[in-house]
């Protein structure tokens, strides 16, 4: 079907969707400020509200960047102060993936008392910096995995010649040649088992318990299989007219 799409600023664009449903436009996006609106008009219509024009930021690595507002160094105060109706951050769920994802999950929330705990923290505060500065609205774009290493958020095809990525991906398929669900679930269970009787008795002596085990996947979706992570965590967010990236990487990478 015929597809247009109108901002509330004046620019409009049509197309034809494919035999799959897909389609794309491009307007011409209007000043930074907003709000927006934005019509998309086929046999049914439909209208996004509350839409900002101003830059937008790709924030992405490790666990330093996805540590959140609430664990930040005064944490209440950074949250009752944090009204910036102008700032905006989409978390990327994640989405380890063989191949190129097409879209990926999440949604956008505005930076308020009631949100910002869980924004990232790097984020959060780059982006209050640069709203302040610049006077333009700022979207964060967080996709980031802590404890990964780099090979996971770049392409395969970028580092096939690189021999520690090579050896990287060489170690999960052969771990993937003996994986099986059943297996990891027997595995799980023991581990389990007995992760029970040392976090009783950690808490019977007042002390930390030790990291829970979680239930391993198939090892060519590891978290850290080379690729994977671009793959279903960066490659959806490609049409983003990204202003800059922010990059927090670098323990797992350390050796």
């Amino acid at each position: 079907e015929k597809v247009t799409v109108t901002g509330s600023w004046g620019k409009s664009a049509d197309t034809t969707a494919d035999k799959s449903g897909k389609w794309n436009v491009k307007l011409q996006t209007p000043e930074a400020g907003g709000p927006y609106t934005i019509t998309l008009k086929g046999k049914n219509t439909i209208v996004l509200e509350n839409v900002l024009s101003g830059d937008v930021w790709l924030c992405s690595g490790q666990s330093n960047m996805g540590w959140p507002v609430s664990k930040s160094a005064d944490p209440a105060a950074e949250i009752a102060n944090a009204n910036y109706p102008q700032i905006r951050s989409f978390k990327v769920e994640r989405n380890p993936s063989v191949e190129e994802a097409a879209d990926c999950v999440g949604e956008w929330a505005v930076c308020s008392p009631d949100t910002v705990a869980d924004f990232s923290a790097t984020a959060c505060f780059t982006g209050r910096e640069l709203h302040k500065t610049l006077d333009i609205p700022i979207g964060l774009l967080t996709s980031c995995w802590g404890g990964t290493c780099v090979e996971a958020w770049t392409p395969w095809a970028d580092q096939a010649d690189d021999s520690f990525a090579q050896g990287r991906k060489i170690q999960l398929d052969e771990k993937a040649k003996s994986y099986t669900p059943e297996k990891a679930q027997a595995n799980y269970k023991n581990q389990l088992a007995k992760w029970e009787k040392k976090a009783a008795a950690a808490k019977e002596k007042k002390k930390r318990a030790p990291r829970k085990p979680v239930l391993k996947t198939d090892p060519r979706l590891d978290q850290n299989y080379p690729g994977n992570l671009y793959n279903g965590m960066i490659h959806p967010l490609r049409l983003f007219a990204v202003k800059g990236a922010l990059w927090y990487q670098g323990e797992n990478n350390a050796k």
